[in-house]
């Protein structure tokens, strides 16, 4: 995953007792950070690794507020809401050997999906479901099916290497198929 400057390179062990996600942090090439998150079973995240990059990020930021709040604000014996918000804001501010704490902060949003940007091969295949759609007005079901079925299924190959169609694929009727395709279109 790349942002700005950042790159996280991720990494997925098999373990004695089920496996690990180790995520590395690079800032302009170098390494700022490593974390390992291990698994004992299988979990659900909404992307794979999104644990143990939000993991390496949140402690990288942490590790450089408290740097923070050691070297300004020291005459601090405990953090309440005021100090801790202004804490955080100073942290926006300062830099970190070429980075600024807010770049941080955007690349946590990121990994959480606050700030997500489109997906180019995700909308190109919309676009060309949509061209299907305005050729299909003259065409009946089963070259719709066919047209659309070539474009999500090259989609999801691309996107995933070792993805198959569904198994009931084969034995769905062309309005059935054609329906789920429009399903997957609007997502």
């Amino acid at each position: 995953m790349r942002f700005k400057k950042f790159e996280i390179k991720n990494l997925s062990r098999s373990r004695r007792g089920g496996f690990s996600h180790d995520s590395t942090l690079y800032f302009d090439g170098v390494q700022i950070n490593k974390t390992s998150v291990h698994y004992y079973n299988r979990t659900w995240e909404n992307y794979q690794f999104q644990t143990s990059m939000r993991r390496v990020v949140e402690d990288m930021i942490q590790y450089n507020m408290n740097q923070v709040r050691r070297n300004v604000f020291r005459d601090w014996k405990r953090l309440n809401d005021t100090r801790r918000k202004e804490l955080r804001e100073y942290f926006k501010g300062c830099e970190f050997g070429g980075y600024f704490g807010i770049d941080l902060l955007d690349l946590l949003d990121k990994i959480n999906g606050k700030e997500q940007e489109p997906d180019p091969v995700l909308n190109s295949m919309k676009a060309f479901l949509m061209l299907g759609d305005l050729m299909s007005e003259k065409q009946d079901t089963a070259d719709a099916v066919k047209y659309k079925e070539k474009i999500v299924f090259a989609t999801m190959r691309n996107k995933i290497p070792n993805w198959q169609k569904p198994n009931d694929w084969d034995r769905l009727n062309d309005a059935e198929k054609l329906e789920r395709l429009n399903k997957i279109q609007t997502i």
